[in-house]
């Protein structure tokens, strides 16, 4: 992922790149959607039950969420029913 696309999809999330760790969430979820940045930016901006309907988006807005969406990615990219 380029730093120009990085910047786009964190600019359409709402998320600060000043945070190293939404950057690693991004990354993530790009490399989930097989590098399809629009993909990658309907994912992290669609709700998600098991983070009470949040997008993985907002959820990543603090620690624990950011450790609980790239918990939720590496399950999927696993297989592992969540």
């Amino acid at each position: 992922m380029t730093e120009q696309e990085l910047i786009s999809v964190a600019e359409f999330c709402g998320l600060d790149l000043c945070e190293i760790s939404y950057t690693r969430v991004i990354n993530a979820a790009y490399q989930l959607m097989d590098e399809d940045i629009g993909a990658t930016q309907i994912w992290l901006t669609t709700a998600v039950s098991l983070f009470n309907e949040a997008t993985p988006a907002l959820h990543a807005k603090t620690k624990a969420g950011v450790d609980d969406v790239l918990t939720l990615i590496g399950r999927i990219e696993h297989g592992i029913f969540s």
